[in-house]
């Protein structure tokens, strides 16, 4: 339970790996949580072999019989359904768990272990239009210690990706705690790349144009409610 940061909501027990060979088919628990981690334990040592973070907090997991169908449940109503082939021969499937999490192919080849290429990862989801999506793969990317370095390592459209989706979302209040931080970040280690870019230079200004919009707008509903606090208590004494 510790391994989870906020309420485990269901365990349940599966057959995952290889089919057969060294990485042969093992008995696992599968737990799920609010956090939206899915983590597989080797029961014999209670030892984590696997997560998987999807985008919303999860509410159940199961298997079916044969062990070839995992499906997840989100507080969204969204379910999360990996099928497994009876004979699995291709690499991708090697992993601890061998079956993909995810809702279609692009994003299940995103967030699968065996095709997360950090950088590329980052980079396919910028490219999308799924802010929930980019979010998670930010986060994931924290937990690998890996952000900042693929940060690094995005080309100048890339970069410009990234520059829009921050300035497009860092104000809004659901991931403004995360991209506000790595806001000055980008700034720090592309400065150089931003210098030498108009374009670049333009997502800075609209960003920082948005930023104090948005400041702004913060301290008039701050006034609004110094005036309004009084009047509301006074009233609620009648």
């Amino acid at each position: 339970m510790e391994s989870h940061n906020k309420t485990v909501t269901a365990l349940c027990m599966g057959k995952v790996g290889r089919v057969s060979g060294d990485e042969a088919e093992q008995n696992r628990i599968l737990s799920v949580s609010l956090d939206g981690y899915m983590k597989v334990f080797d029961y014999a040592n209670f030892k984590i072999t696997y997560s998987m973070r999807f985008p919303h907090p999860l509410l159940s997991v199961g298997f079916s019989p044969d062990s070839l169908t995992r499906v997840i449940g989100t507080s969204k109503g969204i379910l999360y359904i990996g099928r497994r082939k009876g004979k699995v021969e291709s690499a991708d499937l090697g992993d601890s768990v061998g079956l993909g999490a995810v809702e279609d192919e692009p994003q299940r080849r995103v967030l699968r272990p065996s095709y997360f290429r950090h950088k590329e990862a980052l980079a396919a989801v910028l490219s999308g239009k799924n802010p929930e999506n980019v979010v998670a793969v930010m986060e994931e990317l924290i937990l690998r210690k890996k952000l900042l370095k693929c940060v690094s390592n995005l080309d100048t459209e890339e970069l410009g990706l990234l520059l829009g989706f921050l300035q497009k979302y860092s104000t809004m209040p659901r991931y403004a705690g995360l991209l506000t931080r790595l806001v000055n970040k980008v700034v720090e280690l592309r400065a150089e790349d931003i210098r030498s870019s108009d374009q670049l230079r333009g997502h800075i200004r609209n960003l920082k144009r948005d930023v104090e919009e948005e400041i702004r707008i913060q301290q008039s509903l701050l006034e609004i409610q110094g005036i309004i606090s009084p009047m509301l208590r006074i009233a609620a004494r009648r």
